[in-house]
């Protein structure tokens, strides 16, 4: 009995032996599954971060694309709309930092950080007033891409074009042949609008003389009044001639070399000199292509020789003509008085009209509810 006492306890001993191995390789087992599976999760949530990053990257950089475009559109050399430009290839560099981009041109540029973005525009109209931006965003290492886009509209640059063919804070005189004219179809049939006396206005003109608001104006408060931006903002959206002297330069053939650049905005600073436009290149602007020419700073302007200038003329001072023939299709804005013999302003309504949908005039802004990630 007692060896078979023995032989039972030693039988027990080695199962117990066996089911605490059993245990301990399956609690091995466990855990190293366990490890595994954290690992793994870690990994995962890892890559997870990962690829929110990379995609915060390629977003921020597609929003800092569409900020980019709009800067670009509105920038001292803004974008050239009207140029004849189509799509180029993914990738493509227009050089930015050094030339005005053009419309359906990608731009690719680095931002810190190693992001890029790529940014396209397309014309929504023949006038671009409303365009579409596309922004594609990268990431660092180019694994992440966000596209986002949103159409911007034109705001006018002259709020509303006055409907008169001429306005001056001051004084009006015209004599001989000076003509102003307003076409019956045109939305008022007064011709003059002045902040004191129109004399010897044109037979069949009527005039809006003697307002105080015009006369108590500053310079600055008459340009407002009618351009959306102040002289130093328009002017910076202008092509700008210096007239630095009265003789040497024929400023005829810059004005025409700046309209043929697609100038729209002339802007000539007299430096203090006489400053002369004729017609010995041709005239300048066309009804359906028309300029708006601002001249300040000049001892004394004079506009000669049966030139025409289609658009909106302003002139920052008196304006004495002389005796001189020459034509205005459009509008004249004077700050000062005005002296007229010979000359003639003619209210162009289509002039008028085409002023605010001419190519990079004025500034563009967002329109809300256009913004798409999708």
């Amino acid at each position: 009995m007692s060896g078979q006492r023995a032989f039972n306890s030693g039988s027990a001993l080695r199962q117990r032996g066996s089911a605490t191995l059993v245990v301990s390789v399956a609690l091995l087992l466990a855990i190293t599954v366990m490890v595994f599976f954290t690992a793994r999760t870690s990994l995962l949530e890892q890559r997870i971060a990962s690829n929110d990053y990379r995609g915060q990257q390629a977003f921020e950089a597609a929003e800092a694309g569409l900020e980019y475009a709009i800067g670009r559109m509105n920038a001292t050399s803004p974008v050239l709309l009207n140029s004849a430009a189509t799509f180029a290839d993914a990738g493509f560099d227009c050089n930015p930092s050094t030339t005005p981009i053009t419309a359906d041109c990608l731009i690719a540029t680095p931002l810190v950080g190693g992001a890029t973005f790529k940014v396209s525009l397309t014309k929504l109209d023949a006038n671009f007033i409303d365009v579409r931006i596309t922004s594609k965003g990268y990431s660092d290492d180019q694994s992440a891409m966000r596209e986002i886009t949103m159409q911007v509209s034109r705001v006018p640059l002259v709020g509303n074009p006055p409907p008169y063919p001429l306005v001056t804070r001051k004084k009006v005189e015209l004599n001989g042949a000076a003509n102003v004219t307003h076409p019956p179809s045109g939305p008022t049939d007064k011709c003059i609008w002045s902040g004191e006396t129109a004399l010897a206005p044109p037979s069949g003109c009527q005039t809006n003389q003697n307002d105080a608001n015009l006369k108590n104006a500053t310079e600055d408060g008459f340009f407002t009044n009618f351009f959306l931006l102040s002289k130093t903002r328009v002017k910076s959206r202008s092509q700008v001639i210096d007239w630095t002297s009265n003789g040497g330069t024929n400023y005829s053939t810059k004005l025409d070399e700046a309209y043929a650049a697609s100038a729209r905005i002339i802007w000539i600073n007299g430096e203090d000199n006489d400053v002369v436009i004729d017609n010995s290149h041709g005239d300048l602007g066309t009804a359906g292509d028309p300029v708006i020419l601002i001249i300040e700073k000049f001892t004394a302007l004079t506009i000669r020789d049966n030139v025409t200038v289609n658009g909106l003329v302003y002139i920052a001072g008196d304006w004495d003509n002389g005796i001189q023939t020459a034509t205005i299709n459009g509008i004249a804005l004077v700050e000062g008085d005005v002296k007229l013999d010979g000359f003639l302003i003619n209210y162009d309504t289509d002039a008028a009209g085409v002023i605010n949908r001419l190519p990079n005039v004025g500034d563009y802004a967002r329109i809300p509810g256009s913004w798409r990630d999708f």
